[in-house]
């Protein structure tokens, strides 16, 4: 008898023990929310701790003078910083998930913008997200919604 409760101890115990040590895949949307709530409010080393450190970034079309794509956690910081710095603010509309693959619809705007009168663009973002870290993503910004700025200097 003494056995039988002494097996079942050990056997409960090893699949407690199992299940702790399984940690839980990330939840995609949460991942994406809290890395946009840690740029909103200017934390960079925050933001970057979502990004695997080979991650890379595309913005289509380039911003001027740039070629728009970061390459690693150290040039994607440079471009973070630089947004905060303007106090871009980036408000998620829609956010989707598939397996890996995170599409979101978001509102970009930034102080520079709002002084002309623009208060934010239209953004559709791609990205693909594994272990609760961005491996790359991409940011649209639709004609249509880019026609709201002036054009570039030249």
């Amino acid at each position: 008898m003494n056995t039988q409760k002494i097996t079942c101890t050990i056997t409960l115990f090893i699949l407690l023990f199992a299940l702790a040590a399984c940690s839980p895949s990330p939840d995609l949307e949460e991942v994406v929310n809290s890395w946009n709530d840690a740029l909103n409010i200017g934390d960079v080393e925050a933001a970057l701790e979502y990004l695997d450190d080979n991650a890379v970034i595309t913005i289509v079309p380039p911003p001027a003078g740039i070629s728009g794509i970061f390459n690693g956690k150290e040039q994607i910081r440079g471009w973070y910083e630089g947004n905060a710095a303007l106090n871009g603010f980036n408000e998620m509309v829609d956010i989707q998930v598939k397996g890996d693959i995170v599409t979101w619809t978001s509102k970009f705007g930034m102080d520079e913008w709002r002084k002309i009168g623009v208060e934010s663009l239209d953004v559709l973002g791609e990205g693909v997200i594994v272990d609760g870290k961005f491996q790359s993503y991409t940011v649209t910004i639709p004609p249509e919604s880019l026609a709201k700025l002036p054009p570039p200097p030249e």
